[in-house]
């Protein structure tokens, strides 16, 4: 008989250490970054869900090490963040540290001297352009070489004598990084650090890169952001191996469904999916999907769930004012729709669990598995960003009045913030060390109902915001006024000038095969020559001659030369 409890505490203590040591095996998986993605739900919901608390889409960072994404969602996510702070003046990283330390930021920049180069990190000292007040041609004059050429980098003894300087420094691609390099830079931004180089002692702004890509240093013409091997990639992980990328017929270019010319890639799954989707546009800059049955004025727009394994396609009908919103799995079967009426703007995020979407003037929290209410309807008005973040949603509107307001995750208003000028739209949104950092943007038109009329004034500002809604910091990240500015331009028939005009702003050449500097605002002009695609042009007039701009372009003499150029083929 006493033997029994014996037995009974043996048989105990190895259920224990069975137990113990499946657990163990368990915890020490290492995940496979080879598996498809239908196989990575288990081990991802780590990787959403940080220290308790879902992160949602827009939160989502690459660079972020406690998610713990794979390589395959790293990718993904790399392609639909466009969320970076464009460095519009190099002092403002100096000026406005509570602005952009940590923040996601973009420039460009010519590789002045390469400090480190290994397989597995690069360190170069880069000159940054400008995109305001200064021209970027200023930048490109000073990065030739003595003898004139272009992409010829003149390292001077002294370094104290060249302007913006700054240090980028990453985990190199394919290619290594090398001098004479021009670069778009997409990265966070860490400080002003101290550097030791050459026996001298600098104090640098420091970005840590996380994706690079080229421009043409002689023209200013932006390479795509993410070319046919990257896209080939995104698209198998989202749809699959079997798939074929193909780039559009230019001599069939489908005016409704694109801007002119605009730079993408067709995928279409080799299987058949449904009716209603047969292939998709991969748009190569800025990270976008439309399925091939959208249009301009009612776009379809194709998204990743936020736990890589559903699909979520939004159309909007512009012209009824009517917006659709549609939550698949991996099969295209439609889980859910819904449908939203009288909406002109309808900014949504999401994480795993919830979507948070307002339209017209109200807030909904919507139940992600069965795309129903989980609250009233909350009434906050007009918003044009939304972003759901640890302990509630940010919410950015027009006007400015309570422009920036924050609510709990039921929706109850927790606070609101009014600004001192009419916000048109947001352009970046990012929550950094818990700060609300934003760059709001407002634009008048010279026909208020009509975008096309010309611009009358533009004015971008960045806004930092602390946790209980305070204001800590604003300044301006470009401005122009019509009324103001206009005497800056000589404006007559010959558009040749005797002393170097004031840029109102900046714009990019949308159509791929370039587009016509004229001499006069006509298409029946003389033309100068054709402005490569991607080119970003100082802008001089915008609203003297319907329908054209005055830019400026330099030749390969150097001699800036004035002309205009079709005001619907430039993306400002």
């Amino acid at each position: 008989m006493k033997k029994k409890p014996l037995l009974l505490v043996i048989t105990l203590l190895f259920a224990v250490i069975t137990i113990l040591a499946a657990c163990a095996n368990s915890e020490s998986k290492v995940p496979n970054t080879n598996e498809t993605i239908n196989d990575l739900v288990e081990i991802n919901q780590s990787g959403v869900n940080l220290e308790g608390s879902v992160i949602s889409w827009a939160n989502m960072k690459i660079d972020n090490p406690d998610l713990q994404l794979t390589d395959d969602q790293k990718k993904v996510l790399k392609y639909f963040d466009q969320d970076y702070l464009q460095v519009m003046a190099y002092d403002n990283l100096q000026r406005y540290p509570q602005a952009y330390r940590n923040a996601q930021v973009y420039f460009k920049a010519y590789i002045l001297k390469v400090l480190v180069s290994t397989d597995d990190e690069y360190e170069c000292l880069a000159v940054m352009t400008e995109y305001y007040p200064n021209n970027e041609q200023d930048f490109i004059r000073e990065a030739k070489g003595d003898n004139g050429e272009i992409g010829v980098i003149n390292v001077p003894g002294d370094l104290s004598t060249v302007r913006n300087l700054t240090i980028i420094k990453g985990k190199p691609s394919n290619a290594r990084i090398i001098q004479g390099d021009a670069l778009q830079c997409f990265g966070r931004y860490q400080d002003v650090i101290s550097y030791e180089i050459d026996g001298k002692s600098y104090q640098l702004p420091t970005v840590s890169i996380n994706h690079t890509t080229g421009f043409d240093i002689s023209s200013g013409y932006n390479y795509e952001k993410f070319d046919l091997s990257y896209i080939n990639d995104v698209a198998k992980i989202i749809f699959g191996d079997d798939i074929k990328v193909s780039e559009p017929d230019p001599q069939n270019f489908d005016f409704e469904k694109h801007i002119p010319e605009e730079r993408y890639y067709i995928v279409t799954p080799d299987r058949q999916i449904s009716a209603d989707f047969t292939s998709f546009d991969f748009d190569a800059n800025y990270g976008y999907i439309v399925d091939s049955k959208s249009t301009l004025t009612e776009p379809r727009s194709f998204f990743v769930s936020a736990d890589f394994e559903h699909y979520i396609v939004s159309v909007h009908n512009r012209s009824l004012k009517m917006f659709y919103l549609e939550y698949y799995d991996r099969d295209f079967n439609k889980i859910w729709g819904r449908e939203f009426s009288n909406v002109d703007t309808v900014p949504y995020d999401y994480t795993i669990k919830n979507i948070y979407l307002c339209a017209d003037t109200e807030l909904h929290i919507i139940d992600i598995e069965t795309g129903e209410d989980m609250i009233s309807p909350v009434l906050v008005g007009q918003k044009v960003k939304v972003n759901a973040v640890e302990d509630g949603i940010i919410l950015v509107g027009k006007g400015n009045k309570d422009t920036i307001m924050k609510t709990d995750r039921d929706g109850n208003i927790l606070w609101k913030t009014s600004i001192d000028f009419d916000v048109t739209t947001c352009d970046v949104l990012q929550i950094v060390d818990n700060n609300v950092i934003t760059k709001l943007i407002h634009i008048e038109y010279r026909n208020p109902d009509d975008t096309n009329s010309g611009i009358t004034a533009f004015l971008e500002k960045v806004i930092v915001i602390n946790t209980e809604g305070e204001q800590l910091l604003e300044f301006n990240d470009g401005d122009y006024d019509y009324n103001r500015d206009n005497g800056n331009y000589n404006n007559s028939e010959d558009v040749s000038v005797s002393s170097a005009p004031v840029p109102l702003m900046y714009a990019t050449v949308i159509p791929k095969e370039g587009l016509n500097l004229r001499n006069t605002p006509s298409t029946s002009s003389e033309s100068f020559g054709v402005i490569p695609c991607g080119t970003t042009l100082p802008v001089y007039d915008v609203t003297s001659y319907s329908g054209w701009a005055i830019v400026s372009v330099i030749d390969s003499r150097g001699v800036e030369i004035y002309g205009y150029v079709a005001i619907d083929y430039l993306r400002f």
